[in-house]
């Protein structure tokens, strides 16, 4: 689809990360080692983290974080607030299974330091990857690009001509529908319940904060908004992968945000003025 020299694919933070950009070869390297830098920053995997540092000196002490650390977590508690708790940033204690109890309130931001209550446990699997996204598009465009594409595990930023992005059938493995994007600048996010699960759909790894089960109202969803909103969007498609749908769809027109998901029966259902949003739509499979 693209020319060597302006693309680029890698592992990172778990998956796949595919990278274009009318930059040079070099330019799209330097753009992967700060995705590897974000990786360092911001995996509970990592213990050498600072969210791994913040997790274990929950109810102890105060961490000190550099600036890209802050941004990301004062995103995480913002969209917490904002989603009523059906996203929620200090969800460790049912993804890592550390810690005995979840709350954002007990974040705490003040300066350049942060501070976890003893009990709660930070993952932010359901934002790291839209921000890094984010962050490495505001790279490249640093860097002189025009047209750009940054694919990170279904987490999409692209600009300056109509990509094809395919939109995956959640049980046939094949593609459901192609959406042809706008040459404006537009980020897209999809999450499913066979992405990672554990002896069934049903045992998914998105869990609900607000009563630690894995809802079963999807069996995936996408959503799409003009912009660089791609933070937003991570966590927005955790929260309403959460929520009933007829609240999501509220959600979604005071968000301004275009709406794609299947049920547990694969049943396909767009919100209305989707396509606004895109040049085409065209479904594949059903």
């Amino acid at each position: 689809m693209f020319k060597r020299e302006n693309s680029l694919e890698r592992g990172l933070m778990g998956t796949l990360l595919s990278l274009y950009g009318d930059v040079s070869r070099r330019v799209l390297e330097e753009c992967f080692n700060l995705g590897l830098k974000m990786e360092e920053e911001l995996s509970a995997f990592l213990d050498s983290s600072y969210i791994s540092k913040i997790n274990k000196s929950a109810g102890v002490s105060w961490v000190e974080v550099p600036e890209r650390v802050l941004k990301v977590l004062k995103v995480a508690l913002w969209v917490c607030k904002r989603t009523g708790g059906y996203y929620d940033p200090t969800v460790g204690a049912l993804t890592l299974r550390r810690g005995n109890r979840v709350g954002c309130s007990g974040l705490k931001i003040e300066g350049n330091r942060v501070f976890l209550e003893e009990g709660l446990s930070l993952d932010l699997g359901g934002i790291g990857k839209g921000f890094a996204v984010s962050q490495m598009y505001k790279f490249l465009k640093g860097k002189g690009a025009s047209k750009v594409l940054i694919n990170l595990g279904g987490e999409i930023i692209c600009e300056g001509k109509n990509f094809k992005i395919g939109v995956r059938h959640p049980r046939k493995g094949k593609i459901l529908l192609k959406i042809k994007t706008k040459r404006a600048l537009t980020s897209i996010t999809t999450s499913g319940d066979y992405e990672r699960f554990e002896g069934s759909f049903n045992e998914h790894h998105i869990f609900n904060p607000r009563n630690g089960r894995r809802e079963n109202y999807y069996s995936s969803l996408t959503l799409i908004a003009l912009g660089d909103r791609i933070t937003y969007l991570d966590a927005y498609a955790t929260a309403l992968f959460n929520m009933p749908p007829e609240e999501a769809l509220t959600f979604c027109e005071e968000e301004d945000l275009g709406f794609l998901a299947t049920d547990k029966l694969c049943n396909l259902f767009l919100k209305e003025g989707f396509s606004k949003y895109l040049e085409g739509v065209e479904l594949l499979e059903v």
